[in-house]
């Protein structure tokens, strides 16, 4: 479920997916709209979630998202938590090495066999 939130990245071998949601933070309003659409994840697939202050502090950098598609396009590793580390680390230096928001990243890995889930966002 995506409502609101930071967008997320599905990274498919040399391909990276930016999947945004268009309603509003859940709480803001009692009723609240959502698009739903369903997601495939194949084998070898990264799924990769950030809170906004992983982005929004990277300073002098325009776009933030095609920042963090290059960075997931560019990084070698397999293991997500290493993925993870690496974002991490990369917006923690962008920020001269102190972390003045929260920052959070997730990343999932598919392992074994393709699923669909419905998100709805």
């Amino acid at each position: 479920m995506k409502i609101g939130a930071s967008s997320s990245y599905l990274r498919r071998g040399d391909r990276v997916e930016v999947i945004r949601a268009d309603s509003l933070p859940a709480g803001i309003l009692a009723n609240i709209e959502v698009e739903t659409r369903k997601l495939t994840f194949c084998r070898g697939d990264t799924y990769v979630l950030v809170s906004d202050g992983v982005l929004e502090g990277q300073q002098g950098i325009v776009d933030k998202e095609e920042w963090l598609c290059r960075l997931l396009r560019q990084a070698t590793t397999e293991k997500a938590q290493d993925l993870a580390d690496y974002i991490f680390n990369r917006a923690k230096n962008n920020f001269g090495g102190s972390i003045p928001d929260d920052m959070t990243v997730v990343v999932l890995r598919v392992l074994d066999k393709t699923v669909s889930i419905p998100l709805v966002g």
